[in-house]
């Protein structure tokens, strides 16, 4: 490649590139009729990009509004970032002006995290030779512009970004490359999050290099609980910038790249995935001439280079790359992106060397590619994939048929304020205990994008996963077993188990939703029953019932008095609660609120009965209508209102006065006399 005469830096074969670009527009590909079709002005995404800089911009294909269906928001390239609401369909209606996020100055990459702890996605938007902005998510689509950092953001050559926790205190992070090595302005950055909307330079000498950064990928590569830092350095044939790998140990990172990756290339984009299922996170690496590095985790912090093994060490100008299992057979698969010669599908049958299937498929892009994202974009149960290349459309690739083969599609739920549960790990086994696939949700893979954050995958061995261990960012553990495949499954962390309405209480509104989610063979689990599924079985029955209770501050009645709480006698079915306000039938005596002596009148009897209650220990036939404020306490404030109502013409008590049926949710008229 001839050097640039002015910085002594090679330059891209761009020009050869917009050559290939204009031919294969003027020479469409012909053969056999693709796996996947091409849909996306069909499906309302119309989308022009253009390089921000020299190599392309961001995608993500991430729900943003929450209603389990996967949106797009895209740079341009100029200064738009659009964003596209799925239907659930997988049909786009175009919110940027609902988002009003514009006045961007070459937005360039794309992350996603929840900052603010709010249980939505909001964006990071890495610009070229411009600040970089966050949009916080404020729901429906509405956006607002988050000043992020108090440190004195100069002009860098952001080139790709990632939200982890990289210091363990559960908010999310922000690592940035920067793509440049002039002046410390353009050096890589790790930002803190102080949990109170406030980003905060770090100050680590280790990491915050001047080097030609485009990427860096957090991933447990110890499998140790944290998560480590693989850095992707261009210009490493020429100027002799290695890839970086940073173990995170307690206070400190610590590069041990002479002793690990030990590779220094043309690297762009890469991604990690356990491509041969020993549990061990791999790395693949673009390029920009071959041979790409797949480098294979040993599982003593060294890899091993075994590209030509698998038969994916080659490409022209590579940057994006995803895994993927393309055809739900159970193993992974790889998608790269090149700038100057069509991309590639190595598809992995299990037999070495992988082949490159993209033409088969419809998936050899011939343009300027830069990048992948993957998800089920139609919600059919397959994997569809949105391609970003320079100076051309978006492109929706759908796969047409349903999948005849089982999957999983898997959503650990983490504790607040990590509600993404970015950084868990997950492994699936089969009956035998043997791996059959193990990955990890993090942000900064591939290439300034960002995928549907949903565990996708084939599953060839039945209809059910024999078990799923998935390890939550807070070190947590949990074990599923008897997963059913074909439906996407919430795996919530231990600390928000019954709280089905995820309102942040365990209360009695919670308790009636478990009411209505036993198992039964005419009520089978289904979404929703897995906030109580405390056992991880994929059964609601009385052992997650009685582990809510035990989790739960309700009281424990037993107004029948057969030695069991009430609420566990609702969910055996052995007593009634036909108004479904928590309360055994039997127990649930309708009363008038002040009316003490149980006449059906509130007068100056009661008032004198309430007295001698509260100062001679006297007993009261009915006490929820002695609560007169509902606080669940009865006591002189009690007194003074029902005083005040009968002596001064004050309100009247709350319902039920005049009229008989409601009752607080915690005292009861447990005497068979009580009206």
């Amino acid at each position: 490649m001839r050097p640039n005469i002015a910085s002594g830096v090679p330059r891209r074969p761009v020009v050869f590139t917009y050559i290939l670009i204009y031919i294969s527009l003027c020479n469409p590909v012909t053969g056999q009729s693709p796996t996947f079709s091409e849909e996306a002005l069909i499906r309302g995404v119309n989308v022009f990009t253009t390089p921000a800089g020299t190599s392309g911009v961001g995608l993500g294909l991430l729900d943003l509004d929450g209603d389990g269906d996967p949106d797009i928001v895209a740079c341009t390239g100029d200064s738009d970032i659009r964003f596209f609401e799925n239907n659930g369909l997988g049909y786009f209606t175009d919110r940027t002006i609902t988002a009003a996020a514009s006045g961007f100055i070459n937005p360039g990459c794309i992350a996603a995290g929840d900052i603010d702890g709010d249980r939505d996605l909001d964006i990071f938007v890495g610009c070229f030779n411009s600040p970089d902005r966050i949009l916080i998510n404020e729901g429906n689509f509405e956006f607002s512009e988050l000043i992020w950092t108090l440190s004195t953001q100069g002009t860098t050559r952001t080139t790709g970004a990632s939200f982890v926790d990289i210091n363990g205190d559960q908010w999310l992070d922000l690592i940035i490359s920067c793509g440049s090595f002039n002046g410390s302005d353009s050096w890589n950055k790790i930002y803190f999050n102080n949990g109170f909307g406030i980003f905060e330079l770090g100050n680590i000498p280790e990491f915050n290099l001047p080097e030609p950064t485009f990427q860096i990928l957090p991933h447990d590569f110890d499998l140790d609980g944290d998560l480590d830092l693989f850095v992707s350095n261009d210009r490493g044939y020429n100027l002799g910038f290695f890839n970086r790998l940073f173990m995170n140990t307690p206070g400190r990172l610590v590069d041990i790249t002479s002793s690990s990756v030990n590779v220094a290339i043309d690297s762009m984009g890469m991604n990690a995935a356990d491509i041969n299922r020993d549990g061990l996170p791999d790395i693949y690496v673009t390029n920009s001439i071959p041979s790409y590095p797949l480098l294979l985790n040993k599982g003593n912090n060294t890899f091993t280079d075994k590209a030509s093994m698998y038969g994916v060490e080659n490409g022209s100008v590579g940057w994006g790359t995803v895994f993927l299992d393309i055809g739900l057979d159970g193993d992974l698969d790889l998608l790269v992106a090149d700038s100057s010669v069509s991309d590639r599908l190595y598809e992995n049958d299990g037999i070495l060397p992988w082949e490159d299937i993209a033409p088969e498929i419809g998936l050899d892009v011939p343009t300027f590619s830069n990048c992948w994202v993957k998800g089920d974009i139609d919600m059919d149960g397959d994997i569809d994939l949105i391609n970003q290349s320079s100076f051309s459309y978006l492109r929706m690739f759908l796969h047409p048929n349903d999948p005849q083969s089982n999957f999983f599609r898997l959503n650990p739920i983490g504790a607040p304020p990590n509600h993404f549960a970015v950084g868990c790990r997950i492994e699936v086994f089969s009956e035998n205990g043997s791996l059959l696939f193990s990955d990890q949700r993090v942000s900064g893979r591939n290439f300034k994008c960002h995928s549907e954050w949903i565990f996708h995958h084939g599953f060839i061995e039945g209809e059910l996963i024999s078990e799923v261990h998935v390890h939550y960012p807070n070190s947590q553990i949990r074990v599923f077993t008897n997963v059913p495949t074909r439906t996407e499954w919430d795996l919530p962390a231990p600390e928000i188990l019954g709280d089905g309405n995820r309102d942040g209480q365990i209360n009695i509104d919670d308790f009636l939703l478990l009411l209505n989610l036993r198992t039964t063979i005419l009520n089978p689990f289904q979404s929703g029953c897995e906030f109580y599924d405390y056992d991880g079985n994929f059964i609601i029955d009385e052992a997650d019932c009685l582990s809510f209770l035990n989790q739960s501050d309700l009281p424990q009645r037993d107004c029948n008095m057969n030695m069991e709480n009430d609420l566990l006698d609702l969910f055996r079915g052995t007593g009634l609660d036909t108004d479904q306000d928590g309360l055994l039938d039997e127990c649930d005596f309708d009363f008038v609120r002040g009316d003490v002596s149980g006449d059906r009148l509130v007068d100056v009897n009661d008032s004198a009965l309430f007295l001698g209650f509260l100062f001679n220990n006297q007993s009261l036939d009915c006490l929820a209508a002695a609560d007169l404020n509902g606080d669940v306490i009865l006591d002189v404030e009690d007194f003074s209102l029902l005083s005040n109502f009968i002596f001064s013409q004050g309100p009247a008590p709350a319902a039920p006065f005049p009229n008989c049926g409601s009752h607080p949710a915690y005292i009861t008229c447990e005497d068979s006399d009580c009206p």
